[in-house]
C-alpha cells in the first residue's frame, strides 16, 4: 500500500509541476476543470443494499484526505486519485457490506465515543473545517468511519483472533529453523579495503616500482599517507611511472570481483597483499596491484531474538490474508453474491468520473 501512495503521489506532483502556484492556478484559470462530474448509477448490490459511483465517490474523498490533506484543494488531484482507485475501492465496499450484513446478524455496534474519536482521528481536531474541503456532511462522515469500525471488529472476530491462536512460539520457532537453513538469509562477508595501483608503460618497471612500493609498507613500515612523499623523496617513480591510492572501499562478497575476492579472501584485517598484476578496466592496460585489508566484517546469521518478532509479524500477515480471503468467499456464498454479478452492473467501458 505504502509503495502505491508513492506512485500516486507522484502522478499527482506531476500533473501539477507547470504551474509556479498551484492553488492560485486551480482556481483562476478558465482553462482549469472547476468540478468532478459523477455519472451516478448503481454499481453493486449485497444483501438489499446498494453501492452508487456516488457512494464510492465519498469514501475516496475519505481516503484522500487522509491519505494527501496537502492535496483537497486541488480538483485535477483528487481526479487522478478517482481514476487509479475507484475498481479497487469498489470492491472494497463490497466486502465492507458483505461484514457489515455479517455483523448486523450477530448485533455488533459501535459506540458513539468510539465513532467521535475515529472521526477525530481521521479528520483532524477541525472536524467541520475539514468536512467541508472533503465535501463531506458529518452524517456521512460518520456512517462511512461506523463502518469502519464494525469491519475492524469483524475482522478482529474472525481473523485476526484466530491468526493469534494459531501463529504459536513453537510455529515461529519453526519458522525460524526453515530461514537459518536457507543461506541467502546470513548477512554476508565485507571487506573494507584501500588499493594501490602501479602504472607504468613498461610493464617490468611497473613490476618494480610495486615490489618497492610493497617493501617500504611491509619492511620499513610506511603508512598509506606517508606513501606517496616516500616514493616521491626516494625518486621511485619514472617520469611515466604513476601510483594512486583509492579511498576506503566497502563491498560484500557479491560485489567483488572473482580476483578481487580471491586475494581478499586470503587476508585477514590489517594485512597488506603482495603485488599482482591486473588488467585495468579504464585503459584495458595491465597494471600491479597491493591491496590493504582496512577491516573484514564476517557475516553472520541473525539470532533468533532478532527475528522473532519480524518472523510472527510475517506469520500473523500471511494467515490473516489467507484467513481474510476464505472469510469473504465465505460471506459470498452466504449472502449469494457473485462476480458475474457486479459484471452486469455496468458495461465494461464504464467511466464513473469526469472533469468539468
Amino acid at each position: 500500500m505504502k509503495f502505491k501512495i508513492k506512485i500516486i503521489r507522484a502522478i499527482i506532483l506531476s500533473s501539477l509541476f507547470l504551474c509556479v502556484n498551484p492553488l492560485h492556478c486551480l482556481s483562476s484559470s478558465k482553462e482549469m476543470p472547476s468540478q468532478i462530474v459523477i455519472h451516478n448509477r448503481i454499481l453493486a448490490r449485497i444483501n438489499g443494499k446498494t453501492i452508487s459511483a456516488y457512494d464510492v465517490a465519498k469514501k475516496m474523498d475519505v481516503l484522500f484526505f487522509s491519505q494527501f490533506p496537502e492535496y483537497s484543494l486541488f480538483i485535477d488531484a483528487r481526479y487522478q486519485f478517482y481514476q487509479m482507485n475507484w475498481r479497487s475501492v469498489l470492491e472494497e465496499l463490497i466486502n465492507k457490506e458483505l461484514i457489515l450484513a455479517d455483523a448486523q446478524e450477530h448485533k455488533i455496534e459501535i459506540s458513539q465515543g468510539d465513532t467521535r474519536q475515529e472521526i477525530e482521528s481521521v479528520f483532524g481536531p477541525n472536524v467541520h473545517e475539514n468536512l467541508n474541503k472533503t465535501g463531506l456532511s458529518l452524517d456521512e462522515a460518520t456512517k462511512l468511519v461506523q463502518g469502519d469500525l464494525i469491519i475492524r471488529r469483524m475482522l478482529n472476530m474472525r481473523v485476526n483472533s484466530k491468526a493469534l491462536r494459531v501463529i504459536t512460539p513453537f510455529k515461529v520457532r519453526q519458522a525460524y529453523d526453515l530461514y537459518i537453513q536457507d543461506p541467502i538469509n546470513a548477512s554476508l562477508t565485507k571487506w573494507n579495503y584501500r588499493v594501490i595501483t602501479v602504472k607504468d608503460r613498461n610493464l617490468q618497471k611497473a613490476q618494480e616500482i610495486s615490489n618497492k612500493v610493497y617493501s617500504l609498507l611491509i619492511e620499513q613500515n610506511i603508512a598509506l599517507e606517508q606513501l606517496m612523499a616516500s616514493l616521491k623523496e626516494k625518486k621511485i617513480l619514472g617520469r611515466k611511472s604513476k601510483v594512486t591510492i583509492s579511498n576506503d572501499i566497502l563491498n560484500n562478497e557479491q560485489e567483488l570481483s572473482e580476483t578481487y575476492k580471491e586475494i581478499l579472501m586470503g587476508m585477514d584485517t590489517g594485512m597488506i597483499s603482495q603485488p599482482s598484476l591486473h588488467k585495468s578496466r579504464a585503459s584495458q592496460g595491465s597494471v600491479y596491484r597491493i591491496f590493504y585489508l582496512k577491516e573484514k566484517i564476517p557475516g553472520s546469521i541473525p539470532s533468533f531474538k532478532e527475528m522473532d518478532n519480524k518472523l510472527k509479524d510475517k506469520l500473523l500477515n500471511e494467515y490473516a490474508d489467507q484467513e481474510t480471503e476464505n472469510y469473504l468467499k465465505k460471506l459470498r456464498q452466504h449472502y449469494h453474491f457473485r462476480d458475474q454479478d457486479l459484471e452486469s452492473m455496468f458495461p465494461s467501458n464504464y467511466q464513473p468520473f469526469t472533469l468539468k
